[in-house]
């Protein structure tokens, strides 16, 4: 069994070291899923703040699923990476089953697809990330690899299938309404007397969820959406940028589809439905700008795809001790990725937002007033773990700063160019915290910088550094306190 399954048993245990080597790691945009989670289960609804309705999250199905464990005793935290890590491992699952797809392919070639997915540092490092992205990718791979089922056999019960996994699939990820879309088409365009199915149990779904979103937080897209994008140049600069990095991490699994393709033109179908999927979601990285968290986020979802796509090509492409020697080749180029590429490996050992903001949050709820008003530019483990109500300078969570238009939008670290410094002040935040998650003695962020430029801000702040002595040392934290705060 082992020799037989070699390859799959290569890949699922690869992942597994590659989620066991970064640790405790987690994004700090996590905390923001757990902040929302919380607050709903304790009776406020899915808001950060009491009373703001702001849709500061990606994911309304990832909040469901954390929110309901949450609700059932589970630390949010753990769930998050459970959850993750479960979907992870459901996606290899659907790899390795998914030679019923294309009867023509050898059962290797599902094999060779969970060896390149479990080998690709774009899908590895996200399961205990506390983020979206795994359930996304088991979502994306199940409904497209369903609806390529459902060409060849369109049952009433797959048919049903389709639309209910399209549905949840658009309630994952904003971009993967799109997603969807393309998915229901392939369909109608084979069967338009029997598609209206899926499509109606869709829409039956999905359009009462966006219209009481729409309702709810008062926009058509998140609230994050709205503080990322500006739809400029400079944008879509960043976004090829950000594309070609990560082509440049999954090169050996792109270079043998676009070589098979072009020998195999008129075996186009049913690949070309995974082509499409791919290229909609490479598009909207492009589009948007691309992403500052590390692993390509954006494009991640469809790796699975990419995977299989590849398994298939080179199966097409080589034979005997070539393929085994292709195949070694390219599980190789991956694994020296997760150790080497700077935007899985180098970008995630360097951060180290969350443990910080951890010690801070925890500092806070412990010393400062229950009422205070924190501004920060920290939305994820800071807010979460001090329960303050909290100011987000940078917009995620705040919909006046995420609305605002800013010259520079494209030039600057995604998610970090808007500001509203005089608004900030119109708040009153107890407490301002300048720079990340340890707070900064000097403006570090254009929101800082916009704030500290503020008539005002000096006069009516100062600065107080809190010294934390902790097991692995003494570690500062720097927030500006309003002089008329009584508290720390």
């Amino acid at each position: 069994m082992i020799l037989r399954y070699g390859a799959a048993i290569a890949g699922g245990i690869a992942l597994a070291l590659h989620v066991a080597s970064l640790g405790d790691w987690m994004l700090d945009d996590a905390f923001v899923f757990f902040r929302y989670a919380q607050n709903w289960v304790q009776g406020l609804g899915p808001v950060f703040n009491a009373g703001e309705r702001v849709e500061g999250y990606t994911s309304f199905l990832w909040l469901i699923l954390l929110a309901a464990a949450t609700r059932f005793g589970c630390d949010p935290v753990l769930a998050s990476q459970i959850l993750g890590t479960a979907c992870a491992a459901a996606t290899l699952l659907l790899l390795a089953g998914a030679r019923r797809t294309w009867p023509q392919s050898t059962a290797s070639t599902s094999q060779r697809a969970v060896l390149f997915l479990g080998t690709c540092g774009a899908f590895t490092a996200w399961p205990a990330s506390g983020m979206e992205v795994g359930l996304a990718a088991l979502l994306t791979t199940f409904a497209t690899l369903h609806t390529v089922r459902l060409w060849n056999h369109p049952t009433g019960h797959g048919l049903v299938g389709l639309g209910i996994l399209a549905a949840l699939l658009a309630a994952t990820r904003p971009e993967a309404l799109l997603l969807a879309a393309i998915l229901l088409f392939s369909l109608w365009c084979r069967f338009p007397r029997r598609a209206w199915v899926a499509v109606a149990v869709f829409a039956t779904l999905f359009v009462p969820y966006f219209a009481w979103r729409w309702t709810y937080y008062g926009w058509p897209l998140p609230n994050t959406f709205y503080a990322k994008v500006g739809g400029t140049a400079e944008e879509w600069r960043r976004g090829v940028a950000y594309t070609l990095r990560f082509l440049r991490l999954a090169a050996p699994l792109v270079a043998a589809i676009a070589i098979a393709l072009g020998r195999r033109r008129a075996e186009f179908a049913p690949r070309g439905l995974l082509l499409a999927v791919v290229a909609a979601q490479l598009g909207f990285a492009i589009a948007v700008g691309g992403d500052l968290m590390p692993a390509f986020r954006f494009i991640a979802p469809v790796v699975p795809l990419l995977a299989l796509l590849a398994a298939d090509a080179i199966g097409s492409l080589a034979s005997g001790r070539t393929l085994a020697i292709t195949t070694a080749g390219i599980a190789a180029w991956g694994l020296a990725g997760m150790r080497f590429d700077p935007d899985v490996h180098g970008r995630i050992q360097a951060d180290r937002v969350v443990r910080a903001g951890t010690i801070a949050g925890t500092w806070m709820r412990a010393n400062l007033p229950a009422d205070a008003v924190l501004a920060t530019n920290t939305a994820g483990s800071v807010p979460y773990y001090s329960g303050l109500r909290c100011v987000d300078m940078l917009g995620l969570t705040d919909a006046h700063i995420a609305h605002r238009r800013t010259p520079d939008q494209g030039r600057g670290w995604v998610g970090h160019e808007k500001f509203d410094g005089a608004y900030v002040l119109s708040r009153r935040p107890n407490y301002v915290q300048l720079g990340s998650a340890l707070g900064s003695e000097q403006p570090v962020f254009p929101s800082d910088h916009d704030l500290w430029r503020q008539p005002g801000f000096q006069t009516a702040y100062e600065l107080r550094t809190y010294e934390l002595e902790l097991a692995h040392g003494t570690v500062a934290v720097h927030l500006y306190r309003r002089r008329d705060t009584s508290g720390p």
